[in-house]
This record gives structure tokens, C-alpha cells and sequence, in this order.
């Protein structure tokens, strides 16, 4: 591997980024970084009400939105679903508005809604005529279509790269970031974007495998043929080269703030949700909660394709990921406290399930889900534009999709904006942008 090739890679991947830090923390000095890490903390404090944090979540696998957030005023979902509606007949212990209510695992949630804090989007995804994950995915994340990548040949790049390049004219090295394991699509393209799964590559003890870092650089590499060198880690350690030693360093000026956040988020670790997703949430709660700067943060969670035994309302694979991440996000928002002020997530997933369950007492891959925002300015608890059960399905089958996640996205990048206009033809070329008003 060439100086040249192994400096694109770094440009392009957030793990490697990451690994470098990890290398390189304990044997570059940083009495200089250390001398402006106040300043640094408090210019991001004076900055923090001019701009919000935006948290991106992805529910991979095709998340259920008619269990989520179940139209329980209408008795054919009853009928569609006799083994797996998730609330009874009139019981509207969980209820949101217009009939709907939300699923029994979800009650953090549903008080979080009831602060008018949440948002569920009934009816959200994405015009992609695909039941195919991958596909479905990487529409949603490059925010272009799979036809137009396959017939240009293009690797396009994720929109929120695209909408940090557009909107933030300075370095936001270390304020983009992801918590999860492998660099999204949504980021891909975006430079200074980091990534880790862990506050332990603080301590030289990256999560992230050569396998994982391997696999970051086939995927980043944009085609080419990228084999793992067997000399890569000496690379960081050994090499004098002045641009190695510059990429370390340019890198290590954020090291001491993500130690103080590590300090900040031992202070309840013991007390953090069980599940992947609510350490990755918790880790970029004390982020924001130490003045960090964050401007983006991706993060994700997998399990839905729930294609057998989904389980009903009280018991089930079903409730169990739905309570999971309502642990989750519900110790997200209210460790934030006051910080919740300057923060908004979206919660997205590729598409919805079937109308009818099928024969394994289960749901086949749909269109329509639910999406759902965490904001203090939500306009309401549920947004629909419901129709039935039975007419007006996608392919005589599906939930269709009413409120394009293109759209969605547009008017939750737009809280960022404090108002600034938003280049919609830069973040998802060819759409037509039609206002929902999600926001008061």
C-alpha cells in the first residue's frame, strides 16, 4: 500500500480515524491541546444556542410501524392481525390521538410524547420501489436513487455529508461523529467524520478488529481492490513521514474532551438500559452534556426483520426490541436534562411490514413504518394521513408512504439552521420538497 493510497483511505473512513487516536494518544504530545481544551469548552458552550445537535438513528431490518404505533380505532387491524395486534380491543391505556396508541413497551416514550417531546411520523419512508434491504438502505442513507447509482456507476456520497459540506464552512473535525461499529452511508464522503463504537479507544483497547478495519477500507476505498497490509499498525507507530505525524495530531486536539466526556458518562454506567444501543446513546449523551460542539451524531440498532413468532403486545421478540429501545431513548432524553433543548433525533427504519400477518405469525418486508422525533418544539404526538387498513395500500398490500423521509429530514436539518435555507437539490437531487410542519 502507497503513502498516496493509504492517505485516501484516512480521508474516507472514520475507523481508521479512530484507530489513529487510539495509536497515537499516549505518545504524541498534547501539552499544547491541553492549554486550549478550555477555551475550546468554552467557546462550544457560548456557541451551543446558535446551532442544534442532530441525532440520526437507523432501526435496521424493516422496523414494524403498524405495532409501533397501531391505528387501534379501527377494527380491521384486528382482523389482519389476530395473532399479533399488540394492544386489546378499546384500550386506550397508551393513547396518542385520532385513535392510535403506542405500543405497551414503549411507555417511556409515550410520556415523553405526552410532553409533546416525541413525534411519531405514521406513514414515513421512502419512494424506493424495493423490499430489498440493502437497496432500501443505501437509498435512504445516499438519499439517491438505487437505479440512477446503478446506471451511472457512481458510489454517491450520504446526504448528511453532503449537508455538513454545504452548511459548515469551518473544519467540524471530531463534531460529526458515528457510535457504531463500521462507517454509515449516510456520513460516507464526510472526511472529518468519526467514528467509534467505544469511549475504550481511549485506552488503546479499540473495539474495532483488524477484520472491522479491513472490511472499512474495501467499503471506503470506492471500488478499488484495498487488501489489509500486514505492515499497517507499524505505519502509525514507526513512520516518520511528516503527513502521518500531521494526521495524528490534527486528530489528538479532541482527545482530552472526549476523556472528559468518559468521565462525565462514568457517572452512570451502572445505571444505562441493557442493550448496545442505549451505550451508544449514552456515550453521545455526554458528549452533548460536556459542551463537546457535537453538531452530528449517527448511531443505529438492528434486529427488525421480524418475519416469524413477532409476538403481540405483552410477550414476545417484538416487545423485546420495542422495549429495548424505549430504555434506550427514554435514559437518552432524560440524562440530557436542559441539554434537550439544543438537541433533536430522528428515529428512521427502511420500510415497514406487510398490512396482514403472515402464516409464521409474523410480517413480511413492506413500505410504510413509523419514524419518530425527539424534539422540545414537536407540533404533535402522531402525524398521519390514515386511510384504512384495507384500500389504499401500496400493491394492494403495504402501508403507503405519505410523508417522504426526504422531507422529514429536510425539516429537522432545518432546526439546525436556526432558519438559514437549506440547499434541497444538494442533499437529495431530484426531489420536490413538500412542507409537513413537524415543528412549532
Amino acid at each position: 500500500m502507497t503513502r498516496r493510497d493509504f492517505l485516501k483511505i484516512l480521508s474516507q473512513s472514520g475507523p481508521l480515524s479512530a484507530l489513529l487516536m487510539d495509536r497515537f494518544f499516549f505518545h504524541v504530545a498534547s501539552a499544547d491541546v491541553k492549554e486550549k481544551l478550555h477555551l475550546r469548552l468554552e467557546k462550544n458552550s457560548q456557541e451551543e444556542g446558535n446551532h442544534k445537535t442532530i441525532l440520526f438513528v437507523y432501526l435496521r431490518g424493516g422496523m414494524d410501524g403498524l405495532s409501533m404505533t397501531p391505528p387501534a380505532a379501527d377494527p380491521d387491524y384486528f382482523l389482519l392481525r389476530p395473532h399479533i395486534s399488540v394492544v386489546e380491543k378499546n384500550n386506550r391505556n397508551l393513547s396518542l390521538a385520532d385513535g392510535f396508541v403506542v405500543h405497551p413497551a414503549l411507555s417511556r416514550l409515550h410520556q415523553i410524547a405526552l410532553r409533546r417531546e416525541a413525534g411519531f411520523i405514521f406513514g414515513a419512508g421512502s419512494s424506493a420501489e424495493t423490499r430489498s434491504h440493502f437497496d432500501a438502505q443505501d437509498w435512504m442513507e445516499q438519499g439517491v436513487s438505487t437505479n440512477i447509482i446503478k446506471n451511472s456507476g457512481l458510489n454517491p456520497s450520504g446526504f448528511l455529508a453532503r449537508y455538513a459540506r454545504d452548511t459548515f464552512a469551518k473544519s467540524v473535525e471530531g463534531q460529526i461523529i458515528a457510535v457504531q461499529n463500521g462507517f454509515p452511508k449516510t456520513l460516507s464522503g464526510c472526511s472529518s467524520a468519526l467514528v467509534f463504537s467505544d469511549f475504550k479507544f481511549l485506552h488503546g483497547k479499540s473495539p474495532l478488529t483488524k477484520d472491522k478495519i479491513n472490511s472499512s477500507l474495501e467499503t471506503k476505498a470506492q471500488g478499488d481492490e484495498v487488501q489489509m497490509d500486514p505492515a499497517f499498525f507499524s505505519l502509525f507507530t514507526e513512520s516518520n513521514d511528516s503527513l502521518f505525524q500531521h494526521a495524528a495530531k490534527s486528530l489528538l486536539k479532541d482527545l482530552p474532551i472526549f476523556q472528559r466526556a468518559e468521565s462525565d458518562w462514568k457517572q452512570y454506567a451502572d445505571k444505562i438500559p441493557k442493550g448496545v444501543l442505549a451505550k451508544s446513546l449514552a456515550q453521545i449523551a455526554s458528549l452533548i452534556r460536556t459542551n463537546f460542539g457535537l453538531k452530528i451524531a449517527v448511531t443505529e440498532m438492528g434486529g427488525w426483520d421480524t418475519h416469524v413468532n413477532q409476538g403481540n403486545g405483552s410477550k414476545g421478540y417484538l416487545w423485546e426490541r420495542f422495549f429495548e429501545l424505549d430504555g434506550a431513548m427514554g435514559f437518552f432524553w432524560d440524562i440530557l436534562g436542559e441539554k434537550r433543548e439544543n438537541v433533536t433525533v430522528v428515529v428512521v427504519t427502511e420500510f415497514g411490514r406487510t398490512v396482514k400477518e403472515n402464516g409464521d405469525y409474523g410480517t413480511d418486508h413492506g413500505h410504510g413504518s413509523t419514524f419518530f422525533i425527539l424534539d422540545t418544539k414537536i407540533k404533535k404526538t402522531i402525524f398521519h394521513q390514515y386511510q384504512g387498513l384495507t384500500n389504499h395500500l401500496y400493491e394492494g398490500r403495504d402501508l403507503p408512504v405519505h410523508f417522504d423521509y426526504r422531507q422529514i429530514m429536510l425539516e429537522v436539518l432545518q432546526q439546525q439552521k436556526m432558519g438559514s435555507s437549506i440547499a434541497a437539490d444538494v442533499l437529495f437531487p431530484g426531489f420536490t420538497s413538500k412542507h409537513i410542519g413537524l415543528f412549532v
